[in-house]
């Protein structure tokens, strides 16, 4: 039997390296494109933290992996419900690009999110709008609960509940949009669209202070 070689992971060059891990550990940045990645960090461990979407996940493999997330002691506290280590989550159960569904997938039940800019001229400033797509996934098999509403519709729920009309960027977070739909390989997702607008010297001064000024 033939064995190929596996495929090396990414390197990069020790300043690429620093450049990297500082953008991600909240630095001011130099560029948009840098900012959008933190900004996609900084929702990755919000979501990967709160125990009631790692609970609604319903990966029982990677629940044993959290001792803390059935524990009656962050259960019972709202806030230290939402301060679990669930980064074994990433990339399992939460994505953050719009990942399409795969059968042959372990994963039936999954958030995926992306994050878009969108520049608006005006006549005395530009504004940016950001919007922020969340996608929740679930298999038709996986998509019931004990709730007597979809796992992808409680997902989408409880992603609300942390986000629409908080300030946790700097700005006030609105849903601008909510649909359903299905796919013909056996997943349903619910698609939630949360938006925030800003001028621009206010978003380059949260970009780098991550609060408004």
């Amino acid at each position: 039997m033939e064995f190929k070689e596996k495929k090396k992971d990414t390197v990069l060059s020790p300043s690429g390296e620093e450049f990297v891990r500082n953008t991600l550990s909240m630095h001011p940045k130099s560029g948009a494109m840098d900012e959008i990645a933190n900004f996609k960090y900084k929702i990755v461990k919000i979501l990967t933290s709160d125990g009631d979407i790692l609970r609604t996940l319903h990966n029982t493999d990677l629940e044993k992996l959290v001792p803390t997330l059935y524990d009656p002691e962050y259960m019972n506290d709202p806030k230290k419900d939402k301060t679990h280590n669930g980064d074994c989550y990433i990339d399992t159960c939460v994505f953050n690009f719009l990942r399409i569904p795969d059968v042959s997938n372990d994963v039936k039940t999954y958030i995926c999110f992306d994050v878009n800019d969108i520049e608006i001229p005006q006549l005395s400033t530009n504004r940016m709008t950001r919007n922020i797509v969340f996608r929740c996934v679930s298999y038709q098999d996986e998509s019931k609960t004990s709730y007597g509403i979809r796992r992808q519709d409680l997902l989408t729920m409880l992603i609300k509940r942390i986000f629409n009309w908080s300030n946790k960027f700097g700005l006030t977070v609105k849903e601008i949009s909510n649909t359903g739909n299905s796919l013909e390989s056996g997943y349903y997702y619910r698609e939630l669209i949360l938006q925030m607008t800003a001028t621009n010297d206010i978003v380059d001064q949260i970009n780098n202070t991550g609060e408004t000024v």
